[in-house]
């Protein structure tokens, strides 16, 4: 889905739009990713429990910044998310 808006958008002439969608995207199938890996986890956390709790933040963290305020339109005079 998200190749598809990113392709509409660049096909009307805002590629910043483009990329943005292809972030969002990407973005989210992440987070799906980190979701199923959570069964996993468990036999990490016995291995290697502070390994466990630094991905557990970082999918944390992830799952935080997917929920926040969309990115501001750069074709809209916003400023792009900083790195």
């Amino acid at each position: 889905m998200a190749a598809e808006a990113a392709h509409a958008h660049a096909a009307a002439g805002a590629p910043a739009r483009a990329v943005l969608r292809l972030e969002c995207g990407r973005a989210r199938l992440l987070t799906a990713a980190l979701r199923t890996a959570d069964t996993d986890l468990r036999r990490l956390r016995g291995t290697d429990p502070d390994l466990a709790e630094r991905f557990r933040r970082a999918a944390a963290r992830l799952h935080g910044l997917e929920h926040a305020a969309p990115p501001r339109d750069p074709e809209q005079g916003g400023s792009p998310p900083a790195p």
